[in-house]
């Protein structure tokens, strides 16, 4: 026996909604099957299985769950018909094919959705996006992508678009990812070697842009009118280059409920890790200007966001807010770049420099990892120690000479 019941993902996702899924049971095997479609736990009714009437678009999602039962009920009995072994794994494959028809743009968006970070989401969205404009309109199937298709692909990345050697292997890795996770979920088979396998880019190590410590003398002694974009830019790089290079998704987010005494007390957006910053004097003083503007808890330090409620907006929309805010700062940034000479000025700037200096006063580099919220050292350089409180203390201490 199988049974097909609607439930609403106990995981609740940044933006406060659930995703609604479809319990596949057979012979006490349990699979389940999203329908693309995420709400707020309020509007589920447990006892009816369905979504309220209250929700704006609860007639569509309920009937989007209605056609995943059948769906899976249809290909539930064409197993039996055909005597074939049925289990929900089985039938979590063969709906997800049935879906995607094939398609390898298919997949690769619905594997999209199904990634829990906003981010992650729009970058792999703007690669598959670049594909598509590549194929005018037609649709890609898996048997389609082979060698030379890769090949083609690759020189119109490099050649056409002009896409660095990184950019280029990021793409085909991405796409990549997304064939092998076909293979994996019983979407797409196939015998021979993967075609992928015989593509190869030459990366090159990339060159970041990091500030002496002259130029971020430069910065803090630029003067420009109180209250601008501009200075508000200026105030925010700095406060990301005290802070030790934080990054500046969580920084346009901190509320003053993150002051804890001495302490910058926030849960670092990329890896979910909560992260006990001293506040040096330096960062002190720009937090004082801003404090005497605005102080309530839940109220942000910085005022790019003045206005914006988290929970009303969604989450891909948070995103796009959060990228836009730091387009902004960028363009602002340039233009004290301009006025001091500085080839380039960013708030990722920021980070490197922090770095870079760390690195050069201190010689530590598993210290600087840690400071950077870096997972792995390789992305710092070779790693892993994780350092407690008091260390991170005297090691920034030593970085800005106090």
């Amino acid at each position: 026996m199988a049974t097909f019941l609607p439930e609403l993902s106990p995981h609740k996702k940044k933006d406060g909604t659930h995703a609604i899924m479809i319990r596949i049971t057979v012979n006490r095997q349990l699979k389940r099957v999203p329908i693309g479609y995420s709400i707020i736990e309020r509007y589920w009714n447990e006892e009816r299985k369905e979504v309220r009437k209250n929700h704006p678009d609860c007639y569509v999602i309920n009937a989007a769950i209605k056609a995943e039962i059948i769906e899976l009920e249809k290909q539930y009995l064409k197993e039996l018909t055909l005597n074939k072994v049925v289990s929900a794994t089985s039938l979590q494959k063969k709906v997800e094919r049935q879906f995607t028809g094939g398609s390898f743009l298919e997949y690769a968006k619905r594997r999209i959705e199904r990634l829990p970070s906003p981010h992650t989401r729009a970058s792999q969205l703007a690669i598959v996006r670049k594909l598509e404009i590549y194929l005018k309109g037609q649709d890609l199937h898996f048997e389609e992508i082979t060698t030379e298709f890769l090949q083609e692909y690759r020189n119109y990345l490099s050649k056409v678009l002009g896409n660095s050697p990184n950019t280029v292997s990021s793409n085909l890795k991405k796409l990549k990812a997304a064939y092998n996770s076909a293979i994996l979920d019983g979407v797409y088979e196939y015998e021979k070697v993967s075609p992928f396998a015989r593509i190869k880019v030459k990366t090159t190590k990339s060159k970041r842009t990091k500030l002496s410590e002259q130029q971020i003398k430069q910065i803090e002694d630029f003067i420009c009118k109180e209250g601008t974009m501009v200075h508000h830019a200026k105030n925010a790089f700095l406060f990301a280059y005290y802070m030790q290079g934080i990054r500046v998704g969580d920084l346009i987010q901190l509320t003053w409920g993150n002051i804890k005494g001495d302490r910058l007390v926030y849960r670092a957006s990329k890896t979910d890790k909560e992260r006990a910053r001293i506040i040096l004097p330096k960062a002190r003083k720009i937090l004082d200007y801003y404090h005497s503007l605005i102080n309530r808890p839940g109220d942000y330090i910085f005022p790019f966001l003045k206005g914006k409620n988290k929970s009303k907006i969604k989450e891909d929309e948070w995103r796009k807010l959060i990228d836009s805010i730091n387009s902004r700062l960028r363009n602002n940034l340039m233009k004290i770049a301009t006025k001091l000479g500085i080839e380039k000025l960013s708030m990722h700037v920021a980070r490197h420099t922090f770095a870079d200096i760390a690195r050069k006063k201190t010689g530590d580099i598993y210290l600087v990892s840690d400071a950077l919220d870096h997972g792995d050292v390789r992305t710092t350089e070779n790693y892993f120690a994780s350092a407690i409180g008091e260390e991170n203390d005297e090691f920034v201490k030593r970085v800005f000479d106090l």
